[in-house]
């Protein structure tokens, strides 16, 4: 039996990711602090200003978004193809704690103060601080990543899921000029009796301008029975009740005639995914389409 060496380990240089700035930034119209996480491209070949993408729920989510643009940004600059560089600002709270952002999120990222559908049970927790976080978003949080990033203020994009999908929703028709892009994944579009679809129809009778991008997904499985934990613990009664597939289908068909008003849109129904599972895929998918569709106008 032949002999075996021990492998011989040596250090290295720590493998190229993205710089990460984190600051807290005290917000007059929260009267609170936000944290903010800022991830550059590790390598910045696009040339340039960068594509801010404002990401809601980091504590989640970041860490997915921000692997998905540097993997995009490394083949496409592999094979020679233009490739903008995209920065994540993540806007988020100054505890990971689970049970606390998600007390927080649940305030700011609501509209109303009511939401869930007959038969289903929320926690008792406090609604209705979209107006407020938006102004806050777009007064305070946007103006000073901007300024540290250099970035183009003609091409934002707001990313968010599930509450801050419904977030996305309501700034579009409310404010869609914010944001040049919105790549929005299972948007909680039965909050309060489908609110939602009554902002669109507002926005629709009045001939407003949605002269924006916007990708929205779904997963194909979030409607059905025995997801457990992958669709946030709701009961299979609950599930079918939010009506999460049902409801994405509405809301596309209902958007897909504000092309006349100049909005471009995309949707996907991402197969074999869940509520809690479907962010990767979807935000990989919308980034990229996203890219394209800024790219048209530079």
């Amino acid at each position: 039996m032949l002999s075996q060496k021990k492998p011989t380990i040596k250090s290295a240089p720590p493998h190229s990711w993205p710089g990460v700035e984190t600051f807290q930034l005290a917000s007059g119209h929260l009267d609170r602090e936000l944290r903010i996480s800022i991830a550059r491209p590790s390598s910045a070949a696009g040339g340039g200003k960068p594509i801010a993408v404002y990401l809601l729920d980091p504590s989640f989510n970041f860490s997915a978004a921000v692997a998905a643009a540097e993997f995009l940004g490394n083949f496409a600059r592999m094979v020679g193809a233009k490739w903008p560089d995209i920065a994540i600002a993540g806007v988020g709270y100054q505890t990971d704690d689970p049970r606390e952002v998600m007390t927080r999120r649940a305030h700011d990222l609501t509209p109303t103060g009511q939401g869930a559908p007959a038969g289903v049970q929320l926690p008792p927790l406090s609604f209705g601080g979209a107006t407020s976080f938006l102004a806050a978003l777009h007064d305070e949080v946007m103006p000073v990543v901007e300024d540290r990033l250099g970035a183009r203020p003609s091409a934002r994009v707001l990313a968010g899921h599930s509450l801050a999908g419904l977030f996305g929703l309501y700034t579009l028709f409310h404010h869609p000029r914010y944001f040049d892009g919105y790549l929005l994944v299972s948007p909680s579009v039965w909050w309060d009796d489908r609110i939602a679809f009554q902002y669109e129809k507002t926005s629709r009778e009045a001939n407003q301008s949605l002269a924006a991008r916007l990708f929205l997904a779904v997963g194909e499985k979030e409607q059905s029975p025995g997801g457990g934990w992958r669709n946030e613990g709701f009961s299979d009664d609950a599930i079918a009740r939010l009506r999460q597939v049902q409801n994405f289908r509405e809301l596309v068909a209902a958007l897909e005639g504000r092309a006349r008003d100049g909005l471009r849109m995309k949707s996907a129904i991402v197969p074999d995914e869940y509520h809690l599972t479907v962010f990767p895929a979807a935000f990989t998918n919308g980034l990229r389409w996203m890219v394209d569709e800024l790219a048209r106008t530079d």
